[in-house]
């Protein structure tokens, strides 16, 4: 699950408080995209430690 440069940098405290206050099922889905995301990264990390 790739997440954009862009996007990763658009998360702050203040966007996920505000997301929090106004949908609790998009906040339980970038939640969830953020954790595959950082599984798949280290993942790939594991299979090539040298990048």
């Amino acid at each position: 699950m790739k997440i954009s440069d862009h996007n990763l940098r658009q998360i702050d405290a203040e966007s996920l408080h505000a997301l929090r206050h106004r949908d609790l099922d998009a906040l339980e889905e970038l939640a969830l995209r953020l954790a595959n995301a950082l599984k798949e990264a280290k993942e790939m990390k594991r299979k090539n430690p040298r990048r």
